[in-house]
């Protein structure tokens, strides 16, 4: 048994050493107590946008109010929303101060005083409905979107024939509508697809208290809370989120 042998005949003080050596490699000072980690933080229901996909912007939405006005040198959401529309229908570049690729496809993305912001529709323009959703067309959060206090019967989107439809980073909040589909409406068997994005508080009187589709609908890293249909209008009120 050689090994025990010269293990036994090893002097304490180079025993000492080896430990004082590692201690020291370790970074654990004699006597002092290990530091407590810091507590862990809170999960975050809304992904960074960092993990998202990030298109290439097309149509520049700089202020975070809507008022169709041809003449105040912004391009608000309504308006970028119809020059999508004018670029699909007419093949034209723009609508009011919006440009927009000619045929699309096209994202809408928000600078300046709009970017991360929050944009109530008014019901002084248009009875407060958005132009449908035609086409290829893409809204690219951060960007909050809701119905102003005024509007109690609408939907924030609609969908045309066949298009598609995403939002990428987008919160849709505090709809109602008397039909069905308070935050998307798509009776034209469109495409939406949705990446990201938290939908909440949103009711329908009918079905699809959030979504309400003919078409498909794509869901990935998105929040859906708080979204009720009611079915009072005889219906059997199903999809409290989605109803396809």
């Amino acid at each position: 048994m050689p090994n025990r042998t010269r293990l036994s005949n090893t002097p304490l003080w180079r025993s000492l050493a080896v430990i004082v050596l590692i201690a020291g490699v370790i970074g654990a000072a004699p006597g002092t107590a290990p530091a407590q980690a810091a507590p862990a933080a809170a999960p975050v229901l809304k992904p960074a946008l960092g993990l998202l996909p990030s298109p290439a912007i097309t149509i520049n939405v700089n202020t975070a109010s809507i008022a169709k006005d041809a003449q105040d040198g912004k391009c608000d959401l309504w308006e970028a929303m119809q020059a999508q529309v004018a670029a699909v229908l007419s093949y034209v570049d723009h609508y009011n101060e919006c440009s927009a690729l000619p045929g699309g496809p096209n994202v809408i993305g928000f600078i300046g005083p709009a970017a991360g912001g929050t944009i109530e529709l008014p019901n002084n323009v248009n009875i407060g409905d958005l132009p449908f959703a035609w086409g290829d067309l893409t809204i690219l959060g951060p960007i909050t979107i809701k119905p102003s206090a005024a509007l109690t019967d609408n939907h924030i989107f609609r969908t045309a024939g066949d298009s598609t439809f995403t939002l990428i980073g987008v919160s849709l909040t505090g709809a109602h509508t008397s039909g069905s589909g308070g935050a998307i409406l798509d009776l034209n068997h469109a495409t939406i697809n949705l990446i990201g994005d938290n939908i909440t508080s949103n009711s329908a009187d009918n079905t699809g208290g959030a979504i309400d589709s003919k078409g498909s609908v794509n869901v990935s890293l998105s929040n859906f809370s708080g979204n009720t249909a009611l079915g009072v209008n005889g219906g059997v009120g199903s999809g409290g989120a989605i109803a396809i």
